[in-house]
């Protein structure tokens, strides 16, 4: 639901766990399933990125501050 993720303004983490969530109590057809599997994957990828460079290499890059570390210099 757009107007859900709207309404909560959720980004980051927020949006995240909010499409998991629809993800598990989605009742309908396997299309609907499937499109909201992509969106979740889709919407995941960037914050994977970021979670996998800060863990691996120490690199914070966050431009949009979503992730739910801050870098303090």
């Amino acid at each position: 639901r757009c107007a859900e993720a709207s309404a909560a303004q959720a980004a980051g983490a927020d949006l995240l766990n909010l499409l998991h969530a629809r993800s598990k109590t989605i009742v309908g057809s396997a299309r609907s399933s499937r499109l909201l599997q992509q969106l979740l994957a889709a919407a995941a990828a960037p914050y994977f990125e970021v979670l996998t460079r800060w863990v691996a290499a120490g690199v914070l890059n966050d431009p949009f501050s979503e992730f739910m570390v801050v870098a303090v210099p």
